[in-house]
């Protein structure tokens, strides 16, 4: 092969010692020039990917510092001058944007926006944007969880999240769903009167597409539009059962239509899964709870949702977030295993990757041998399995990515080209702000933006993947290991409402 050549091995060793001497140095012109002049030699795959990481780095340091020019276009004494306010000037300058560089003037005008939010409410993200920390992905998201929260309240959930986003490694998923708890956390009185604005703007909206399709838009309450995916899932899943071989994507576009349009013979029945902390749960705090496919959400909804039949309550020990207790009473032992399962991991466990955890595969973390028995083989049990979607369950399977796993639950993947990344369990909660006095109130400042410094083999089917009906001594495992997680509870819930002084 080409890549065992000498010179090639030559060239190979050279790259890699010129990527280590490009990583260490700050973004900005000399970054740019070495990377220029790596183009020169040729790179392996795995160099390669570096190089690109820091051309992403590279390009998030640019558009930090095109928000400063904007930033003095909307405040230019020339404009302020002719008498035009702020709002005006902003649109103004955003529509001038959009003609110069050719972009439509909603995107013009929401870019000029987005640039007045980050530097008067944001500014850990621009930072971290500046340095090639985040991308500007990452603090749109941001921008968009904080867009309707008071000043005070933006700049804490940036303090707040952008150090973590930066040291965990965050995809933007990953920090949207961070920033939307930390809103909650620090804002609890605030976050009903927030969702019941964003809740009245709901809407249901179609946009034409291409090629005689058409999009369909659902922008309203979480709880609801949860409650109609699964809906829309359970009976695309029927359709399968009963021999309907389209893509999966055509039947779930099939049973919306039955649904709505009065087709399905039985709707089915299903239910979302609402995690809470015990002591939120009680009453006695304002965590906020977790609903599955969503995220966050306040701890007043969350208490409501919780006595809801169609709403599985999980709850977690507010401390080490170990599940303390999940309602079974209407499974048979084997789905009780993998919606305990779906209900533990959410998502699915690979690094990055948000897919629903009811869209996943169960996979066995060690493999799986029919008595569990030998040394290297695992069992269909709730500490040997996790969730996984198809497509990275498929590259664990082909080995292409390979999985250890920590007993705090952290997951360490390692890559093809040899990189390793990281799954941790999840992060503190933050104590809400105090209450605001008449000087936080006021309209913000604008602040100008200034930078800190210079710079097995893969299964075929769905059907494949569900664990073996549990034999009677594994089925005795697990009841006998959910009696405990609950007598634990019990003893818990007993111990906080004594210390509470609401029993004797």
């Amino acid at each position: 092969m080409a890549v065992l050549h000498p010179a090639n091995e030559t060239l190979y060793s050279r790259a890699a010692v010129e990527l280590s001497r490009l990583e260490q140095l700050p973004v900005g012109g000399t970054l740019y020039a070495g990377l220029i002049a790596l183009e020169a030699i040729p790179l392996g795959s795995a160099a390669a990917v570096r190089a690109a990481a820091l051309w992403t780095s590279l390009v998030s340091h640019c558009q930090a510092r095109a928000m400063i020019p904007l930033t003095e276009a909307t405040t230019g004494c020339d404009l302020l001058a002719s008498g035009v306010d702020r709002n005006e000037a902003k649109q103004l300058v955003g529509e001038e944007i959009a003609v110069m560089t050719h972009l439509s003037t909603g995107a013009g005008i929401g870019q000029v926006y987005l640039v007045d939010q980050i530097g008067t409410q944001l500014p850990m993200s621009w930072e971290a944007l500046d340095r090639g920390e985040l991308t500007i992905d990452h603090v749109r998201r941001l921008a968009r969880v904080t867009r309707a929260c008071a000043p005070r309240v933006a700049q804490a959930v940036d303090a707040h999240v952008v150090p973590a986003a930066i040291a965990r490694g965050w995809t933007p998923g990953e920090l949207h769903s961070a920033a939307m708890k930390a809103v909650i956390e620090v804002d609890p009185d605030g976050a009903a009167d927030r969702a019941a604005k964003a809740k009245a703007a709901a809407d249901v909206r179609v946009f034409p597409a291409t090629d005689e399709t058409a999009v369909l838009e659902a922008n309203g309450d979480a709880a609801t539009l949860r409650q109609v995916m699964d809906a829309i899932e359970a009976r695309a899943a029927a359709l399968a059962a009963d021999g309907d071989r389209l893509p999966v994507g055509l039947r779930r576009f099939n049973a919306l239509a039955d649904l709505v349009l009065g087709r399905a013979a039985d709707r089915p029945n299903v239910e979302v899964v609402l995690t809470m902390d015990l002591t939120t749960w009680l009453g006695l705090n304002h965590n906020p709870g977790e609903l599955s496919g969503y995220g966050p959400i306040s701890a007043e909804a969350a208490r409501a949702l919780a006595n809801d039949a169609n709403f599985r309550r999980l709850i977690t020990d507010p401390t080490s977030r170990a599940t303390l207790d999940l309602g079974t009473r209407r499974y048979r032992p084997t789905a009780a295993l993998r919606r305990f399962i779906w209900s533990r991991d959410r998502t699915c466990q690979f690094p990055g990757c948000n897919r629903p955890a009811r869209a996943t595969d169960l996979d066995h973390r060690t493999n799986f041998t029919p008595d569990g028995s030998s040394d290297d083989g695992g069992k269909t049990n709730p500490d040997n399995l996790h969730c996984l979607c198809r497509m990275h369950h498929n590259h664990k399977t082909r080995k292409h990515w390979r999985a250890a796993i920590a007993p705090d639950g952290t997951e360490t993947w390692t890559s093809a080209l040899g990189y390793t990344y990281r799954t941790r369990p999840g992060h503190r909660h933050l104590p809400p702000l105090d209450p605001p006095d008449d000087l936080d109130e006021l309209p913000a400042t604008i602040l100008e933006i200034v930078p800190e410094h210079d710079p097995d083999p893969p299964y075929p089917s769905e059907r494949d993947l569900i664990p073996p009906p549990l034999d009677d001594w594994q089925y005795r495992e697990f009841v006998d290991a959910y009696e405990n997680s609950f007598g634990a509870f019990a003893d818990r819930a007993y111990d906080t409402l004594r210390a509470a002084g609401l029993i004797a």
